[in-house]
């Protein structure tokens, strides 16, 4: 999908030099993998926007073992989706990209913006990987809004959701001005 958009950017519009990849929960596994993917083929891409991104298969995290009762999503839910996302594969058989925190070299990743909900089974590996990628040299924005659960920002109106959309409209816009200003 991301080398049809550079494929077709001009008939969508699109500057095939600003294009991000962005999305929750395990739409941000994708949106991770994706990113890895790529870096290793050499594809231009501006950011990744990973929201309460779903990045371990082990499941191992303290988080991840400890809410088991969250609402909206908790671990044994956690734990069944990666059952059903890779059947038959054992924690070290994985295919490339499809557990991106099982990925050990992150350097020259793209620009990442990493939110994690409070009371969410992934939120320590959101966290983790967000660490690991700062530490890697990767530019990372974090936000980390506390009292918040999994799939929190669907209840659009109150102040927390409106200011996560508002930070991830600011990275994004901040990964887009950049680009902007490379290519000047």
């Amino acid at each position: 999908a991301l080398q049809w958009v550079k494929d077709k950017a001009e008939w969508l519009h699109v500057d095939a030099g600003r294009i991000a990849v962005m999305g929750d929960s395990a739409g941000g596994c994708l949106s991770a993998g994706i990113a890895q993917k790529a870096l290793d083929e050499n594809f231009p891409l501006r950011g990744q926007c990973l929201v309460y991104p779903a990045l371990d298969n082990t499941c191992s995290t303290y988080s991840a073992t400890s809410f088991s009762d969250a609402p909206i999503f908790n671990g044994v839910a956690n734990k069944r989706m990666w059952e059903v996302y890779l059947p038959g594969h054992a924690a070290g058989n994985v295919p490339p990209y499809a557990a991106p925190a099982g990925r050990q070299d992150l350097a020259c990743l793209c620009p990442a913006y990493v939110e994690t909900a409070e009371f969410d089974p992934l939120r320590d590996e959101g966290q983790e990987y967000a660490r690991r990628l700062s530490a890697a040299g990767v530019a990372v924005t974090e936000h980390h809004p506390v009292g918040t659960v999994h799939g929190y920002d669907m209840m659009g109106n109150n102040a927390l959701t409106q200011e996560a959309l508002q930070r991830r409209c600011d990275f994004l816009a901040g990964i887009f001005r950049e680009a902007t200003c490379a290519s000047a």
